[in-house]
């Protein structure tokens, strides 16, 4: 692995410190921790255990094999109902037929399952895979569909009884609802036990797909992995809602992928307010490698986390609690102290702390099926292919097993910390695509949202610090960006920030208080430091130093974003500027100063009164200062200075040129608008106290405003609406994963 200074890191190791001391085993290998509810010796294995809300009883499918003629072996895949007191076992299903996709209300009275027997004399006679109901007290089959001969083909997907046992949601390709579905999509469909109504309840075309429906305890949320309109530039696999009562279907997190690879075995709380999924997914930048792990979604703070940090191993099988406050899984991983020889065992983390304890100690890597909890989240049904603390099972198939999960104490709610605009040193929206955004901050690197600021993820694998001073998009090439960090020098990617590498070659100085990439001649870049200006003539590969330290402060000065963000003299930043008027803009206490193209002499510009702000637009006019007299322009920086209309002087933040002659301003007292480039305004509404523009995009009206108070605010609509952003702050733990790991 590479080596780093890593002078600005103490307070990560503190951090991670801390949270491995958070890790604490429970050694449980007394017998009466697990009760065996299978018998190993009848040679069967048992699957998908669904352990009911009161805790009473377990469903499961049975594999056992059965001798016919010529004495061959042929299997069985039957549906069992298991009694957890008595351990005594229900056969729902006879043999010779094929049963799976078992689901169970809340008391365990009813069963949900797919079969292709004709369990119901007469009215299944092909023996077409059905969806089955099975009153466990009257001792009746129910058939909820109907397949002819003609959809042999088709599919029953994700049967989902709800608590009360009233409901049944599932997923299925065929017209089960006449002319609904006659392109055989895969939709939801709704079926009302006691009435026998079945609806379907989404209705879509091509590329659309449901899949992976869990419910939330009344049954008014359901969850489903899957592709729904509105597709946007691509179809890709995402988490979505559908709220029966409004019937408003709700994306929740999508990815960049076509592929439902990032989400396997989706749980939900009670409320339907959390989920956790597992995945290989860099959902929020801490996965670089793309290692099968945790993750959580709170719908109610609209973020994303990453639960477990790993290499190497799976954690996967998640069962989460009815509050949402703790999570079972089952993990061959090692967490700090636990589970050293990496064998497969249960976990419990609680969610308020991280911490992680060990359940089992199984001694072998074994199969484990997804575990099922009951309402108390004290009892887990799980099928396990070892000898389990005690079980009896020499032959190593799944046998079912009830597990006490340990007890731990009061949980708390503990809202997760949201990064604020005093946390970024600087928000760019790309010039490439209008829904990609970066921030860079002093306290995480760099982060990504790829749906227009709606969810973020840490873009900071390989990144050599936290620091990050500023961030330059590549002008022509999409992919490629340069970080320029507090004291480890430049770092470029090529993946769009999945990947950072050093680019530092010549660079005497690795602090860096801005970056640029020249518009007119792309391959070059420049680093400002407290040295002074470096060039590189190769995208990053080789650096020169170009001129002295800073005009005007050794600390470094502000210099003048040329595309959507203005900047104060208290940023170091550094945007080269188009056209032939020169070739870097710097705002210092001491004035406005240009770098001419055709030297290394800064060239003071004469304002009329001292600059406390400048701005430029994007084609190199007109220019704009901010004064305490109030706010000039000019075509021409050698050319008069004329005084705006409508905006007020006082405390004048920067300017958003949002494309054309659209130009928007964040006042004290309000938001200001110009269509004409910036000479006249109007006031267009309130916004909070404090408010500061972050950034404008050239393509539409979408701006981010951040406010003293640090929050941070986007619209979409030239300041007709504004809404929060929420930005999870990285875990220490994950930043840690990823900033000083190399791509090798």
């Amino acid at each position: 692995m590479r080596k780093i200074r890593r002078r600005s890191t103490w307070r990560l190791r503190v951090a991670l410190c801390l949270a491995t001391l958070l890790v604490s085993a429970v050694q449980v290998n007394a017998a009466e921790k697990v009760m065996q509810l299978t018998p190993a010796d009848a040679g069967c294995s048992y699957f998908n255990p669904q352990l009911s809300e009161n805790g009473r009883w377990v469903v499961a499918i049975s594999l056992c094999t059965r001798e016919i003629e010529d004495h061959q072996q042929v299997p069985d895949h039957q549906i069992v109902r298991l009694e957890r007191d008595t351990g005594a076992m229900q056969i729902l299903t006879p043999p010779g037929m094929t049963s799976a996709s078992n689901s169970v209300s809340g008391d365990g009275e009813l069963v949900a399952f797919t079969s292709d027997g004709d369990l119901v004399a007469g009215q299944n006679p092909h023996h077409i895979e059905q969806l089955f109901l099975f009153d466990a007290v009257r001792h009746r089959y129910t058939q909820v569909t109907h397949l002819t001969a003609a959809d042999m083909n088709r599919a029953l997907m994700s049967p989902r009884l709800s608590l009360s046992g009233e409901t049944l949601v599932f997923v299925s390709n065929a017209n089960l609802v006449a002319g609904e579905n006659d392109d055989g999509n895969l939709e939801l469909f709704v079926y009302h036990v006691k009435t026998g109504d079945l609806l379907q309840g989404t209705h879509t075309e091509n590329p659309a797909k449901h899949f992976s429906v869990v419910l939330s305890h009344d049954a008014q949320i359901v969850a489903f992995l899957g592709v729904h309109p509105p597709f946007g530039k691509r179809p890709v696999v995402g988490l979505y809602v559908w709220d029966r009562k409004t019937g408003a279907v709700e994306l929740l997190l999508d990815t960049p992928y076509p592929d439902a690879g990032g989400f396997t075995e989706m749980t939900m709380s009670a409320e339907g307010n959390r989920f956790v999924f597992s995945g290989k997914h860099d959902f929020v930048g801490e996965n670089g490698d793309r290692n099968t792990e945790l993750f959580i979604y709170d719908r109610a703070a609209r973020v994303v986390r990453q639960l477990t940090h790993t290499r190497g191993c799976t954690s996967a099988h998640a069962a989460l609690s009815g509050d949402g406050l703790r999570v079972v899984f089952v993990s061959d991983c090692r967490f700090g102290t636990l589970n050293e020889m990496l064998y497969t065992n249960l976990f419990l983390m609680r969610l308020d702390t991280d911490e992680v304890i060990q359940i089992t100690d199984s001694g072998v890597s074994a199969p484990v099926e997804a575990p099922s909890m009951d309402a108390s989240g004290r009892v887990l049904a799980v099928s396990f292919g070892a000898e389990l603390n005690g079980m009896v099972n020499p032959r190593g198939l799944l046998q079912i097993a009830l597990v006490n999960v340990p007890e731990i104490g009061p949980v708390a709610e503990v809202p997760r910390p949201l990064l604020s605009a005093l946390d970024l040193s600087m928000f760019l929206p790309s010039r490439h695509d209008p829904d990609i955004f970066y921030m860079a901050g002093p306290r995480f690197g760099v982060m990504k949202s790829e749906n227009g600021g709606r969810s973020w993820r840490l873009a900071a694998f390989g990144l050599g610090a936290e620091h990050v001073m500023s961030v330059a998009e590549h002008p022509e090439k999409p992919r490629v960006l340069f970080a320029g960090t507090s004291d480890v020098g430049v770092y470029k990617t090529s993946d769009a920030g999945y990947i950072w590498m050093p680019a530092n070659v010549g660079l005497s100085d690795p602090r860096i208080l801005g970056l640029a990439v020249d518009t007119a001649y792309s391959e070059i870049v420049y680093a400002d430091t407290p040295s002074g200006l470096f060039r590189s003539v190769d995208e990053g590969g080789n650096w020169e130093h170009l001129t002295g330290p800073s005009v005007g402060s050794q600390h470094g000065t502000a210099l003048v974003s040329l595309s959507d963000r203005p900047l104060s003299a208290s940023t170091g930043k550094l945007i080269p500027l188009s056209g032939k008027s020169g070739r870097l803009l710097r705002l210092s206490e001491h004035g406005l100063f240009l770098l001419p193209r055709e030297t290394s002499e800064w060239i003071h510009v004469k304002t009329p009164h001292a600059s406390e702000w400048a701005a430029v637009a994007p084609n190199g006019a007109p220019w704009f200062v901010g004064t305490s007299q109030g706010v000039y322009y000019t075509e021409q920086l050698d050319g008069e200075w004329t005084a705006v209309s409508g905006l007020p002087a006082a405390s004048m933040p920067p300017i958003s040129f949002a494309g054309g002659d659209t130009v928007y301003a964040a006042a004290r007292d309000g938001f200001y608008g110009s269509s004409d480039r910036g000479v006249s305004w109007r006031r267009l509404g309130d916004l909070d106290a404090g408010a500061r523009m972050m950034s404008g995009r050239a393509a539409g009206d979408v701006l981010v405003s951040g406010f003293e108070n640090g929050n941070l605010k986007i619209t979409r609509d030239g300041g007709a609406h504004w809404a929060p952003i929420a930005v999870p702050a990285p875990s220490a733990i994950g930043l840690e994963s990823v900033l000083f790991r190399s791509a090798q």
